[in-house]
């Protein structure tokens, strides 16, 4: 179970860099690297979800940390789709 502790523990640490990350990378990228970016960071979100409800189900974690972790990540699941979707609708040749 230590594999599996250690792989919670960085997914968080993962997550928690998302902001800063997408950040730094948003004034060096032209716009579709940024938005490519935002898929991979959503896809990192991903795993960390599945790591949260191993995390839950193997009671590593209590239901309610489990829950309010997951909360979060709906909430950040949500707003990087809807970044995705906004810097896509200005790239040149589509739709608003």
């Amino acid at each position: 179970m230590a594999w599996l502790d250690t792989r919670i523990r960085d997914s968080l640490l993962e997550a928690s860099n998302f902001v800063e990350t997408i950040q730094k990378r948003r004034g060096r990228q032209h716009k579709k690297e940024f938005i490519h970016f935002i898929y991979l960071a959503r896809g990192s979100l991903y795993e960390l979800i599945t790591q949260i409800e191993l995390a839950r189900e193997t009671t590593l974690l209590n239901a309610a940390v489990c829950k309010e972790l997951l909360g979060s990540c709906e909430i950040l699941a949500r707003d990087l789709n809807a970044l995705i979707t906004s810097l896509k609708g200005t790239l040149p040749g589509t739709k608003n």
